[in-house]
């Protein structure tokens, strides 16, 4: 059912995009697939229900070629990212489908296990860009960022928060909610790793994107960007992450205030074009080597491994400016 929240409107969304050829492909395969259902043909159904899913992407894809042929025939990146968002979330879809089959959890229940973690992995990513893109798209840009960060906490309480996986076994002792214990928590459809993923893209993702589309305003307003990196010292870092910073106070501060404030001052650098002034290519690299020793120090990582932060640091410099 949570499922359904996001990719119905998902699904919805991209055969208005695609059309009447995507719409009749949907339309086509799933007439096909009811009937190879009915009839008790249940590895063929579930051929067609890829076949269709294919089908259905190479129209979405067709649809798009004209997102190719914008601005003098330059691809941004903007459009191949959205084409891939719907790519993705097509193929999620199939994924979904997939799980319905019984025959698939009977012969396949690792397969379907590992289905249900890469649904709850994707379905936060691109169906949450293909709806955040629509929304925009009906009511405009005035407040895109808040649209998106509704849309990702709707994602996170359905998927991200810790969830028992639908395809495990239940023990006969398992208590009704989540404890810390290891044996509650592998039971659990996302990992770690995915949560913390997916918890860092909750908190960095909107405010990104409001920077990318003020950030005019913001490089003109000093007060505006020492207001927002205040905002992201204590509300983000040292409130939501500040069990990843191991130096003790007040070096922890230090070494994160002077990481966030110089890598600030590279993209404001970078955005006004003083960077291609000569000689900055000395002052990045100072700021950038900061970043890297700071950031390593503040994550609690060896003395030794100081050299290899600011080589990091350093070697990025180059990179910027011989990227062309």
């Amino acid at each position: 059912m949570r499922t359904a929240v996001f990719l119905v409107p998902t699904l919805a969304i991209l055969l208005l995009y695609g059309g009447k050829t995507t719409l009749a492909t949907v339309i086509g395969g799933s007439i096909i697939c009811y009937m190879l259902d009915f009839l008790g043909y249940q590895e063929p159904t579930f051929i067609a229900v890829w076949v269709t899913i294919a089908a259905m992407a190479v129209t979405l894809f067709i649809s798009s070629i004209h997102l190719f042929l914008v601005l003098n025939s330059r691809v941004t990146t903007f459009n191949i990212t959205l084409i891939y968002n719907m790519l993705i979330a097509s193929g999620s879809l199939g994924i979904w489908a997939s799980l319905q089959f019984s025959f698939m959890q009977r012969q396949q229940p690792r397969l379907v296990l590992v289905f249900e973690r890469m649904l709850f992995c994707i379905t936060p990513c691109s169906p949450t860009v293909i709806i955040t893109w629509a929304i925009i798209g009906v009511n405009g840009m005035s407040a895109a960022p808040y649209v998106l960060l509704a849309v990702m906490t709707a994602a996170y309480f359905l998927f991200v928060l810790p969830v028992r996986s639908s395809f495990r076994m239940p023990r006969k002792d398992r208590p009704k909610t989540i404890t810390p214990s290891m044996t509650d928590l592998d039971e659990t459809v996302l990992g770690r790793y995915e949560t913390a993923v997916q918890t860092l893209a909750y908190l960095l993702l909107p405010v990104m994107f409001k920077i990318a589309i003020h950030h005019a305003h913001l490089i003109a307003s000093r007060d505006d960007v020492a207001g927002l990196l205040t905002w992201m010292l204590i509300r983000v870092i040292f409130h939501s992450l500040n069990q990843y910073i191991k130096l003790a106070p007040p070096w922890n501060f230090i070494a994160v205030t002077v990481a966030v404030y110089l890598f600030a001052f590279i993209v404001l650098a970078h955005f006004a074009g003083y960077l291609e002034s000569a000689g900055a290519m000395i002052l990045l690299s100072i700021m950038a080597v900061g970043v890297a020793v700071s950031g390593c120090l503040a994550l609690g990582m060896p003395w030794f491994a100081m050299p290899v932060a600011a080589l990091g640091g350093f070697f990025w410099v180059r990179f910027y400016y011989k990227r062309q």
